[in-house]
């Protein structure tokens, strides 16, 4: 199928403004006239009407019948987009070493949804966020391990013990330490295994995650596939938090039993 993209090129060269966005999200917000955007924009109100014209133009707004200009279904929807452009934009310089891996489409879709995540670069860091999730969890521990921290093992279950639940994929190509599976095999991780505390799957995908019910953390892989546990995005804010959330849980439905057998140490 075709499509003639003349009709979307010329919106985008009307969002091609920094003024023209900041009114769409000002509208988004609450509806208004262009006396009260020129304020709350430091602007004069010829600069404003042109640029509210242009955007009535290419319905993405409107004035009803007291002279309150809205948003129209359509630009409520590209205001939606937004996010997504804004998270790659800023992030930009990252995602040309890395890349969505086998995300699925429609989580590529609604990447936006991690645009209030703060970019942490370097292990140590990333190994901190790590424990402080692991630590502040009061419900469960969700995560998708391209690498088992040795240091993490103990903590999780002492998290287990006290009934947290723990949820985790491990992939074919999982790094795990030495030492790893004799500490794994003691009698009081077999016992939270077999209550279901901690439950276990397998699932190569790319993306990693780790979260509990409040805070989450997304490790990106690089070009080449690689898991980089030297950088990640880590979020509080409940859309960030649910976008890695309802990652975690499509992988865990597509994921397949777990087997010990596939994991080596390293």
């Amino acid at each position: 199928m075709q499509y003639d993209y003349e009709e979307v090129a010329a919106d985008l060269w009307q969002l091609a403004s920094e003024q023209r966005l900041k009114i769409m999200l000002k509208l988004l917000e609450k509806n208004s006239n262009v006396t009260t955007t020129a304020k709350d924009l430091d602007s004069t109100v010829a600069e404003l009407y042109r640029n509210f014209e242009k955007l009535m133009k290419s319905d993405l707004i409107y004035k009803d019948s007291k002279g309150s200009y809205n948003l129209t279904t359509y630009g409520r929807a590209v205001c939606d987009c937004i996010p997504s452009f804004a998270f790659l934009s800023r992030n930009k310089k990252y995602f040309n070493s890395h890349g969505f891996g086998d995300l699925p489409k429609k989580f590529i879709q609604s990447i936006g949804l991690l645009e209030s995540g703060e970019y942490q670069k370097g292990y140590v860091k990333v190994m901190q966020h790590w424990k402080e999730i692991v630590e502040n969890a009061n419900e469960y521990i969700y995560d998708i391990l391209h690498e088992e921290p040795l240091e993490l093992v103990k903590p999780i279950v002492g998290k287990a013990k006290n009934g947290v639940m723990i949820n985790s994929i491990f992939t074919s190509t999982t790094v795990i330490p030495p030492g790893r599976k004799e500490l794994v095999n003691k009698t009081e991780i077999r016992k939270l295994i077999a209550d279901g505390m901690i439950q276990r799957k397998m699932n190569d995908v790319k993306v990693a995650v780790i979260l509990n019910e409040k805070e989450a953390c997304i490790i990106f892989p690089k070009d080449d596939g690689e898991t980089d546990m030297s950088s990640m995005f880590y979020g509080t804010d409940p859309e960030f938090h649910q976008w890695c959330l309802d990652y975690f849980k499509d992988c865990w439905n597509s994921s397949q039993p777990f087997q010990e057998s596939k994991l080596q140490e390293k």
